[in-house]
């Protein structure tokens, strides 16, 4: 594998801006560090972005995994047992 085949699927979202307070460009895995309610449930003020981010590095209550892990993975015993929405998505294949 070349370096360019593994920058393929690199992202960078800088986040830096010359606006005040602009919580809406903090990424989402960070962003509860400093604004500690932004993310909550009833907040309007987060992007889908920032949730899909947070949730990203967010624990599975049945099996401890990060979905990363999960999708390349698969599912494990406990997922399954526990109807897991994730043990019924198709694993995703690396490249």
């Amino acid at each position: 594998m070349t370096n360019e085949d593994n920058l393929k699927n690199l992202a960078l979202r800088p986040n830096i801006t010359e606006k005040e307070n602009a919580w809406n460009l903090v990424p989402g895995d960070i962003v509860e560090h400093w604004m500690p309610h932004y993310l909550s449930v009833g907040s309007r003020e987060a992007t889908q972005l920032q949730r899909e981010e947070r949730m990203y590095y967010a624990p599975c209550v049945f099996c401890g995994r990060h979905i990363g892990r999960i999708k390349v993975e698969g599912a494990v015993e406990t997922c399954a047992r526990n109807n897991c929405e994730e043990s019924n998505r198709p694993r995703k294949v690396p490249e």
